[in-house]
C-alpha cells in the first residue's frame, strides 16, 4: 500500500489535466482541445475542474482552460488546506486520547 497522501494524488492529477490544455496551447475559445485529443479522461476530477470554471466548454466537446478562473480555484484550495489540516490533527489527537482511555 502507499504512503503517498491521497491529497497529493489529487493535487498531482490535476496538475496533469492543466498541463495537458497548457500544453496544447488550449487557452481560449478559439484554441479549445477535446479531452481525447489532449490525453485526458472525463473523470470526476475533469468535471470538478469543469465546475469550477477552470476549464470551460468551447461547444462540440472541446474545453479550454481559463488562466484567472484557475488562480481563482488555486486561492480557494490553498485558503481550504490550513483548516482541513487542522482538523485532521484534532482527529489524531482525539484518537490517541480514546486509545489511552481504553
Amino acid at each position: 500500500m502507499s504512503s503517498f497522501p491521497a491529497g497529493a494524488v489529487v493535487a498531482l492529477k490535476i496538475r496533469k489535466i492543466i498541463r495537458a490544455f497548457e500544453d496544447a496551447g488550449a487557452t481560449n475559445p478559439e484554441s479549445a482541445i477535446s479531452p481525447e485529443k489532449s490525453g485526458i479522461r472525463t473523470s470526476l476530477l475533469f468535471h470538478r475542474l469543469v465546475a469550477n470554471k477552470v476549464l470551460v466548454s468551447a461547444g462540440n466537446n472541446t474545453y479550454y482552460l481559463d488562466r484567472e478562473n484557475l488562480k481563482i480555484y488555486n486561492e480557494k484550495r490553498r485558503k481550504r488546506f490550513p483548516v482541513v489540516l487542522l482538523i485532521v490533527l484534532i482527529l489524531v489527537v482525539l484518537g490517541m486520547l480514546y486509545s489511552k482511555t481504553r
